[in-house]
């Protein structure tokens, strides 16, 4: 008993050491990488389809897209099982506990949305390679930059700490580009560019919602 005892008591010491910070604070940097890494796929996506996006580079776009739905889908797992253990009581926990299932909401729809627009690449290569329509590579970008801006202050918001983050004036940018881009595509002839173009839009306005809810 008494080894079993002074087993458990160096567990408990070195789980402490190793891992210092709270299994929320744990789990909100889990969904910051994550949204780190979907903002780098949509720049990617962005920066690499203005000019022209084979089939090859769809389909990774695609693969890397599904895999991030897989993890988004396991903290998801990790956060209901917390949530079901401690239940967030009151005070500063159950603010935080909230914040947390706000964010795990924001990449899990995030998610979704990147899905979707790393399809619809994928689907217009059918044919060959694509380029999307001019202003479409900035938009996917600047949403990238705006979402890895969030991203950052992610760990910090289970504080309720509101620092100065640069996500309206990101999110300004974007605003532009979607003007520009919307201004594009009526004036196209190629039925398929803008169904692409179309599509694109409406995933990059419902992030955009998403992201300026948790900015105010």
């Amino acid at each position: 008993i008494l080894a079993t005892l002074l087993g458990v008591t160096i567990g408990v010491l070195f789980s402490l050491v190793a891992h210092p910070e709270r299994p929320e604070e744990r789990i909100s940097e889990t969904l910051s990488d994550l949204g780190h890494r979907l903002a780098n796929l949509l720049v990617s996506m962005g920066d690499t389809a203005s000019e022209r996006a084979t089939r090859r580079e769809a389909a990774e776009w695609l693969t890397q897209a599904r895999t991030l739905s897989i993890e988004v889908r396991e903290v998801g797992q990790e956060s209901d099982d917390l949530a079901r253990g401690r239940r967030f009581a009151v005070g500063a926990e159950r603010s935080h506990g909230r914040a947390l299932i706000d964010q795990f909401a924001l990449i899990e729809s995030t998610c979704a949305h990147v899905n979707d627009i790393a399809r619809g690449i994928f689907d217009a290569t059918s044919r060959g390679s694509v380029v999307l329509p001019e202003g479409f590579g900035d938009l996917l970008a600047s949403t990238g930059t705006a979402l890895s801006i969030h991203a950052d202050a992610m760990p910090r918001s289970l504080d309720d700490r509101d620092p100065d983050t640069g996500m309206l004036r990101a999110l300004e940018v974007v605003e532009e580009d979607r003007s520009r881009s919307v201004a594009t595509i009526k004036e196209l002839d190629d039925t398929g560019a803008l169904l692409l173009g179309g599509a694109l839009v409406t995933e990059v306005d419902r992030m955009v919602d998403r992201l300026s809810g948790s900015g105010r």
